[in-house]
């Protein structure tokens, strides 16, 4: 068993909000043990502002609850439970450890409510396995997670391919956090990760999805998409989107800046970007239009279908996919119709976010996207002007059109 180090004079208490520190003493005050534990430590650490806290005691998930007026106990395979002040939910769950008893229905069986000394065990990365107690204002580290820190790097708690294969989603944490944190993998669990890339497309689709969410959704997006190509796990994750994809680069760029924004980001909309390419490919996409809507309906299911195969797209992911594909052609044309229709549409701004992005890699009109954009910021009255001009500007080059066509067509005498 590794000897833990305790370090003090790294964090102070005062950097744990005082909800959290609350739940803290008012185990210890009722006799239990009770540490903050996991990522929120290494934030702190790393100057970075935590997302969530998790509390870690020895008190049993009833027991948790029942010193909380609002409590509430989660999980079918591990219980654990959300403790919620005000508009923040904390999680505290029970110190595991690992069971040996042999079943076929190993995960059923895989953790075990233990002490604080089998509890790091079942952490993943060192950096994962800091614990720090409030009262000491020690961090407790088991696994060299503090010199890690230091040294930048990510780096697995025991043998990486045996932990990868206990647990597959490990390889995509590793990638997430190696993302948005200034750590590097080390060697042997980056050879870990490649050897076992494949077993990411057995994970629940729910899961992946929640870890894919995490990964795109949260300001580190580039970082993560470059990450994943170079493992050569976006073919594996996004069967239909090639590996040099210059739009779903585009598209994670700006979702982490609208995440620096604070404006919202969702999953559905970097899966229309990427896998644009293959859609405008089989269906022979042409901004004209001509691409008829049940042909774009029958290629935007096939595409999606091979998605579905390793993660989850629900009805309404679907929805958004292919309405935000198909509104491209209505949204490049150079004379748009039914103009408040399309404003109106629920999937507009996706499809013109979309067109934005195209047009910025020269793959769409740059004037159209533009012209969309201006019509945006107008008001009312001067948007009714744009449309009205637009339809002017539409009818004299369809007269022009025809007057040509007829003069081409009329002999010579």
């Amino acid at each position: 068993m590794p000897r833990p180090q305790r370090r003090k004079n790294l964090l102070s208490a005062a950097r744990i909000p005082p909800d959290v520190r609350t739940i803290v003493t008012t185990l210890l005050d009722n006799g239990y043990d009770a540490k903050i534990v996991g990522g929120c430590i290494r934030d702190l650490l790393l100057d970075t502002q935590p997302k969530d806290f998790d509390v870690v005691t020895d008190a049993k998930p009833n027991e948790v609850k029942s010193l909380f007026s609002h409590a509430f106990v989660i999980g079918r395979r591990f219980k654990l439970v959300h403790v919620q002040n005000r508009n923040e939910i904390t999680e505290v769950s029970t110190y595991r450890r690992r069971s040996n008893r042999k079943s076929s229905h190993r995960k059923s069986h895989l953790n075990v409510y233990g002490s604080l000394n089998d509890d790091h065990y079942l952490r993943d990365f060192s950096i994962n396995a800091l614990y720090f107690d409030i009262e000491s204002e020690e961090i407790i580290d088991y696994w060299g997670g503090l010199k890690d820190i230091s040294n930048g790097q990510l780096r697995c708690i025991g043998d990486p391919s045996k932990r990868l294969s206990e647990d597959p989603c490990r390889i995509l944490r590793a990638v997430r956090f190696a993302s948005k944190l200034p750590l590097e993998i080390e060697p042997k669990l980056l050879k870990a990760i490649r050897k076992q890339a494949s077993a990411i497309s057995n994970l629940k689709p729910a899961r992946l999805e929640n870890e894919l969410q995490k990964m795109f959704l949260s300001g580190s997006a580039t970082n993560a998409y470059i990450k994943l190509g170079r493992l050569r796990l976006l073919e594996i994750l996004f069967p239909s989107s090639g590996s040099q994809n210059p739009l779903a680069l585009s598209a994670m760029q700006n979702s982490d800046e609208r995440v620096a924004n604070k404006k919202p980001v969702t999953l559905a909309f970097l899966l229309a970007a990427l896998h644009w390419e293959q859609f405008k490919t089989l269906g022979n996409y042409d901004s004209t239009g001509r691409m008829s809507i049940s042909k774009s309906v029958a290629v935007a299911e096939s595409i999606l279908r091979s998605q579905r195969e390793v993660l989850r797209v629900t009805k309404q992911v679907r929805d958004f996919v292919v309405e935000t594909w198909i509104l491209q052609t209505r949204l490049e044309r150079d004379r748009p119709t039914r103009i408040r229709e399309l404003l109106a549409h629920n999937r507009f701004r996706a499809a013109y976010d979309l067109l934005v992005l195209r047009a910025s890699l020269g793959e769409a009109s740059s004037r159209m996207a533009q012209w969309w954009t201006d019509l945006q910021k107008m008001d009312l009255e001067e948007q009714t002007i744009a449309i009205e001009n637009m339809k002017l500007t539409s009818r004299r080059k369809h007269r022009k059109h025809k007057q040509s066509v007829e003069l081409l067509a009329t002999p010579s005498t």
